[in-house]
C-alpha cells in the first residue's frame, strides 16, 4: 500500500532564473525519459505528477533548493536520481516525497550517492511499486527549536539503503532524535552508516526494518549523546543476518546521575533464521542507570558467532543489568551475552530445538553497593549443552542472590564447561536423560525430573 507525505496546493520556481507562475511538471522537463537538467528552488508546496508511464530523471549536477514553507510530492512510473544530485533546504519544516508508482526508485548507484541536506524537522519519503536503491548522503538533523527530520522508504518490491544517514537531536538537548522506517514487500539489504543520537533528557532516535528477507549490515547509532540509548526494531518474514555494529548504549547527563541514562531496546521479530554475526551494545550509562532490553522471537534457528556480542549490563554505582529475552522455535548456539549490573539483570534463552553455549553467559553483580547477582534461565527442549568453552555465571565475589536453572524437556543435558551461581543452581529433565556433568557446577545443583517432556510434539 502506497503512502504519501501531506503536501498542500504551492509554488515552485526555478532558481536560475526564478518564476512568479505555479510549476508544471512541463516547465522542468519533457519527453520520455523526461530529464531534469537545471537547478529549481521553492519556498511553497507543489504536487508534481509526470504520469505513470514516464521515467523522470534528474541528471548528474542538478541542485534543488527549498526554502520557508518548501514542500514538494513528485511522483512518475520511474525516478533515477544520478550521482551528485544535491537537494538541500535553507529553513526547517521541509517535505519531499517521491512516488515511483510503476517503477523502481532510484537514487545513485553502487560507487556514488546523491545529497539530502535538509537539518531541523525535514521529513523524506518515498515509494516505489518496483524496487528502491538508495545510496546517498543524507542530514535531517534537529537544529535549534526543532525536532530531528524522518526517513520513511517503502517499496512493493527489494529495497537497498548504502550511504550516510544522519537524524540526530539537536545539540541544546531539547528536542528528540529523528526516526528511519523501511518497508520492503522484497529482500531488505542495509550497508550504511544510520545515526540518530539524542542529547540531554530526550529520546535517541527509532529504528524500524521490515522485509520479507534482510541483511544488515554496516552502522546504527541510536546512543545517548548524553542520554537515553534509542530504539531497534526489525520484523523480518524469513531470515535475517546482522553483520551491523549496533550502538544504542545509554549515557549519564554531566553532573545528574540516573537521570535519562537508560540503555536502548532491541526488539527482534524474525520468521525464519537469526544470523548474528554484529556486536549489539544497549548498555546503561553509568551510575543509577538502568540496562536495556534485547527480545527476539525466531521462528527457526538463532545462530551467535562469536562477532555477536549481546551487552545489556551497566556499570557503575547503584547501577541495574538489562534483560535479555530470547524464544526460537528451532536450534540456538549463544555466544557472549552480558547483563551485569551493581544489581545485575537477567537472561532468558528458550529453545524448541536444542541450545548451546559455546561462550561466557555473564549476568554477575559489578559488586559496588547493591552487589547482587541476577538470574540466567536456559531451556533446549531437546537437548542443552554447555560446550568446554562454554561458562553460565550468576556469582561475584562478596554478592549474593544469583540463580541458574538449566532445562531440558525430553532431550540431553551436558555440562562440559562451567556454571557458577552465588545463590543456587537447577538442573530439570525427563526421566530417562539424567544430566551429565564432565565440566563443574557450583554449587551442587538441585536435581528436579519429569516423567514426560515437550521434545518433538
Amino acid at each position: 500500500m502506497k503512502f504519501h507525505s501531506v503536501v498542500a496546493s504551492a509554488l515552485l520556481v526555478f532558481g536560475i532564473p526564478s518564476l512568479s507562475a505555479a510549476l508544471v511538471p512541463g516547465d522542468l522537463c519533457t519527453g520520455n525519459p523526461c530529464v531534469i537538467t537545471q537547478d529549481f528552488s521553492t519556498d511553497a508546496s507543489e504536487v508534481l505528477n509526470f504520469g505513470s508511464t514516464t521515467e523522470l530523471r534528474f541528471q548528474t549536477g542538478v541542485r534543488v533548493t527549498f526554502g520557508d514553507g518548501g514542500e514538494a510530492a513528485i511522483t512518475a512510473g520511474t525516478i533515477i536520481i544520478e550521482p551528485r544530485v544535491r537537494f538541500r533546504s535553507t529553513a526547517p519544516g521541509v517535505s519531499l516525497d517521491f512516488q515511483a508508482d510503476n517503477g523502481d526508485f532510484t537514487v545513485g548507484t553502487p560507487a556514488s550517492g546523491a545529497t539530502f541536506d535538509f537539518p531541523g524537522g525535514v521529513e523524506l519519503s518515498s515509494y516505489s511499486f518496483g524496487s528502491s536503491f538508495f545510496n546517498a548522503r543524507v542530514d535531517l538533523s534537529g537544529e535549534t527549536d526543532d525536532e530531528a527530520g524522518a526517513l520513511s522508504m517503502q517499496s512493493d518490491g527489494d529495497l537497498t539503503l548504502l550511504g550516510t544517514i544522519k537524524a540526530d537531536g539537536e545539540r541544546t538537548g531539547e528536542f528528540n532524535a529523528g526516526q528511519i522506517d523501511l518497508d520492503a514487500a522484497g529482500t531488505l539489504t542495509v550497508d550504511a552508516k544510520i545515526k540518530a543520537r539524542g542529547r540531554g533528557e530526550v529520546d535517541s532516535g527509532f529504528i524500524f526494518l521490515r522485509g520479507t528477507d534482510a541483511t544488515i549490515g554496516g552502522k546504527i547509532d541510536v546512543r545517548g549523546k548524553p542520554g537515553l540509548g534509542g530504539t531497534l526494531e526489525l520484523d523480518i518474514t524469513n531470515d535475517l543476518t546482522m553483520t551491523v555494529k549496533t550502538r544504542a548504549k545509554g549515557r549519564n547527563v554531566s553532573g545528574a546521575p540516573g537521570s535519562a541514562c537508560d540503555g536502548g531496546i532491541i526488539d527482534l521479530q524474525v520468521g525464519g533464521n537469526l544470523f548474528l554475526e554484529g556486536p549489539i551494545d544497549a548498555r546503561g550509562g553509568g551510575t543509577e542507570c538502568p540496562g536495556g532490553t534485547l527480545s527476539a522471537q525466531v521462528g527457526g534457528d538463532w545462530t551467535q558467532t562469536d562477532k555477536g556480542r549481546i551487552r545489556v549490563g551497566t556499570g557503575g554505582f547503584i547501577a541495574q543489568g538489562g534483560d535479555v529475552d530470547i524464544t526460537v522455535d528451532g536450534n540456538a548456539t549463544l555466544d557472549k551475552i552480558d547483563a551485569k549490573g551493581d544489581l545485575a539483570g537477567s537472561i532468558s534463552v528458550t529453545a524448541a530445538g536444542t541450545l548451546n553455549v559455546a561462550n561466557k553467559i555473564n549476568a554477575s553483580s559489578t559488586g559496588i553497593a547493591d552487589r547482587i547477582d541476577g538470574t540466567v534461565t536456559l531451556q533446549g527442549d531437546c537437548g542443552l549443552t554447555v560446550g568446554q568453552t562454554g561458562k553460565v555465571s550468576v556469582r561475584k565475589s562478596g554478592s549474593s542472590g544469583g540463580q541458574v536453572s538449566l532445562r531440558t524437556s525430553g532431550g540431553p543435558m551436558t555440562v562440559d564447561g562451567k556454571v557458577e551461581a552465588s545463590d543456587s543452581n537447577e538442573l530439570r529433565y525427563v526421566t530417562g536423560f539424567d544430566p551429565v556433568i564432565n565440566g563443574s557446577v557450583t554449587p551442587a545443583p538441585s536435581l528436579v525430573e519429569s516423567p514426560t517432556g515437550t521434545c518433538g510434539s
